[in-house]
């Protein structure tokens, strides 16, 4: 299995160029402490570990976006609603954790198996979750830089099982993405290509539109 989680990843020209003024981002959703202590380097900025776990889940993410829930580190609190006011860039990473739960997965014998109508379904609560985490994070923050991630297959199925499951992926990014286009200045960053010319996971990728991504091998 590919490691779930995204180790490192620059958003190259259009965000570090203007990170030199930028002190404080946000890390929402399915990351972990390694990720934003790479983070926190790469980007010059100040971060925190508040409001994140690995395989989180929209609804998880969700509930805390929308009851300004707290974190509490060496008896001070953190709500959300005042790290989220503060940040300069904001990254939100949910939705394939979304779906494997209730998957039958077995890579090593190439298994996949999934209730059609069970994953149609959580599709559906996703999305309703994803908008209005989005909505929520832009009215409590309208100059913060939000970056949307894009799921991507983590796993090392062999064909048809391949397929079959970059389609999930493909349906949950394109819910990700319909959520996206319903807000100004919201931008939708995908880990997923369609160059066969490009070896999808590769250590280090390079975009057209400047953007570089390092993913843990």
């Amino acid at each position: 299995m590919k490691k779930a989680y995204i180790g490192l990843f620059i958003l190259l020209l259009p965000i570090l160029v203007s990170c030199n003024k930028q002190k404080n981002f946000l890390a929402l959703g399915n990351f972990n402490d390694e990720t934003i202590n790479s983070l926190k380097t790469l980007l010059k900025m100040d971060g925190n570990n508040y409001f994140i776990s690995e395989n989180m889940q929209s609804g998880e993410l969700f509930k805390i976006v929308d009851s300004n829930a707290s974190y509490y580190e060496n008896g001070k609190k953190h709500p959300f609603y005042v790290e989220a006011t503060k940040a300069k860039l904001i990254l939100i990473n949910v939705g394939l954790y979304d779906v494997i739960p209730s998957m039958e997965i077995n890579e090593n014998e190439n298994i996949l198996n999934y209730d059609d109508n069970l994953v149609n379904k959580q599709l559906e609560v996703f999305s309703y979750h994803m908008y209005h985490i989005i909505e929520e994070v832009r009215s409590i923050n309208n100059k913060a830089d939000i970056f949307v991630l894009s799921a991507y297959n983590i796993f090392n199925f062999e064909k048809p099982e391949e397929k079959l499951f970059n389609n999930i992926v493909k349906e949950v990014n394109d819910s990700i993405n319909d959520s996206v286009k319903d807000f100004d200045n919201i931008k939708y960053i995908s880990f997923v290509y369609d160059s066969p010319q490009v070896k999808l996971y590769s250590n280090t990728v390079t975009y057209p539109t400047n953007y570089i991504f390092l993913f843990d091998s």
